[in-house]
């Protein structure tokens, strides 16, 4: 089964967790983030593909770099921990 994960509202709807990642050399870093944080932001309808908003705004929370990456994972859900 194929599904599509283009939205903020689609990662909650589909469990998926979204994380971000320090892309400073030598750091490392990944934290999962809160997607009703993500949610109350940017809107339900948010779509991160293609726009860098979501990841220009990351601060590292171990060397305080700004800008990031981030991927989505179905097995680090975002209901995870709840």
């Amino acid at each position: 089964m194929s599904m599509s994960v283009r939205t903020l509202q689609d990662c909650l709807d589909l469990d998926v967790g979204i994380w971000g990642h320090c892309t400073r050399p030598n750091c490392g870093n990944s934290v999962r983030l809160d997607i009703h944080k993500l949610i109350e932001r940017y809107g339900a309808d948010y779509s991160y593909i293609g726009d860098d908003r979501l990841r220009n705004a990351l601060r590292c929370n171990r060397c305080g770099h700004k800008g990031g990456s981030i991927t989505i994972s179905q097995m680090y859900s975002a209901s995870a921990g709840r």
